[in-house]
């Protein structure tokens, strides 16, 4: 199965919050023209769920079907480049794990 994983790069005060709202809110047509199917994507908020707990609910959401993740899953949190390599390593770990 095919994961996309979506995370911003570094979008501080841009309205993260906002576009995946209304990702989240739109009809299932629209949803189905979007992402393939006519479920929402599922996001992940890091200030949500907390800075320490983030990438232990990645990993739960990955690998342990903490929820039905289907093909999209969204990491609702800023990704400054000092952070790329490190979000992708645990990224493919943990897709390796599930």
């Amino acid at each position: 199965a095919v994961l996309n994983v979506y995370v911003f790069l570094t979008m501080v005060g841009w309205g993260k919050n906002i576009l995946m709202e209304q990702i989240q809110a739109l009809p299932p047509d629209e949803l189905a023209a979007v992402f393939g199917k006519g479920i929402p994507p599922v996001v992940l908020e890091s200030d949500a769920i907390g800075a320490k707990r983030f990438w232990p609910r990645v990993r739960r959401t990955i690998v342990d079907a903490d929820a039905p993740v289907g093909e999209h899953l969204f990491l609702n949190k800023n990704f400054p480049p000092n952070a790329w390599a490190g979000a992708r390593r645990k990224l493919e770990e943990f897709c390796e794990e599930g």
